[in-house]
């Protein structure tokens, strides 16, 4: 590897690690602001209101986390293979790793390793997203969509009443920089510019998130990965229950209710089958 190269996989390695943090700090802390100081003060004269309201804020928030520790410790690396002869069709031989690989896996510069079934590395998760670990990506910005739409929503009611409606003539006060220039020369508070911030980060997020999960589940229902759909590889199958259970397994639809990972099917994976 040249020496540009290594700067350039050094500066992703460095985008990865701020990826994850940022996942981290500002989910926690937006949950924490929520749970702690605008529910209850939206909810403030409804005990029944502000109790179901945190419930479905943890909900979703066990959702975003359980997701993104699965699929940081699941890794859908290719189990190490003694060079020589391709064992079948599909198959083919990395230079980086000198071994055989199996079908649709293809090597990574960041986790230095080949992923079955690659789709991309997410920089949110510090992890490549493949075989063993695809569909906890999926849930993962399935459960960030949606615990930020919540948020979004909690956070313009609390808006509204505490500050100024975000959706009105007035919205101009929720541009970030703008905000913070109002807040370095004394026309807003420190609250407000923090608020505001949180609106904005759930507004961006949501759509963010929606557009990823439902990218994913277009690719996936096709048979393919976003690394295959790209390359112009066609899809693996016209049957789209068949390939969601190849990601999901034979109860799929459980995985979108349930905040808590079930277990994989994947996790037992046969190379020989990996197709």
């Amino acid at each position: 590897m040249s020496s540009e190269s290594r700067r350039n996989v050094t500066k992703l390695q460095c985008l990865s690690i701020l990826g994850v943090s940022y996942s981290v700090v500002v989910t926690g802390l937006i949950f924490l602001t929520g749970v702690v100081y605008i529910l209850p003060t939206i909810y403030s004269d409804s005990a029944g209101d502000l109790w179901s309201s945190i419930a479905i804020a943890i909900y979703l928030f066990a959702g975003i986390i359980t997701n993104f520790i699965m699929v940081y410790c699941i890794q859908s690396y290719v189990p190490t293979q003694t060079p020589g002869s391709l064992p079948g069709p599909g198959w083919s031989h990395c230079d980086v790793c000198d071994q055989v690989v199996p079908p649709r896996s293809h090597h990574c510069v960041l986790c230095r390793r080949c992923i079955l079934g690659r789709d991309h590395h997410c920089f949110f998760t510090g992890s490549c997203v493949g075989q063993l670990n695809h569909r906890y990506f999926v849930l993962f910005c399935m459960y960030c969509g949606i615990g930020s739409a919540y948020g979004l929503y909690v956070t313009t009611v609390f808006l509204s009443k505490s500050y100024v409606n975000p959706i009105s003539a007035e919205f101009y006060h929720f541009i970030i920089p703008l905000t913070f220039l109002e807040w370095v020369f004394g026309f807003q508070t420190l609250g407000f510019l923090y608020f505001a911030f949180v609106w904005c980060v759930s507004l961006c997020t949501m759509f963010g998130a929606m557009g990823v999960t439902a990218w994913q589940i277009f690719v996936l229902s096709r048979g393919q990965t976003s690394f295959e759909y790209t390359n112009g590889r066609t899809s693996n199958s016209v049957d789209v229950l068949r390939n969601l259970r190849t990601i999901f397994g034979p109860y799929w639809c459980l995985q979108f209710l349930f905040p808590f990972p079930l277990n994989s099917p994947l996790n037992s994976l046969n190379l020989s089958k990996v197709v």
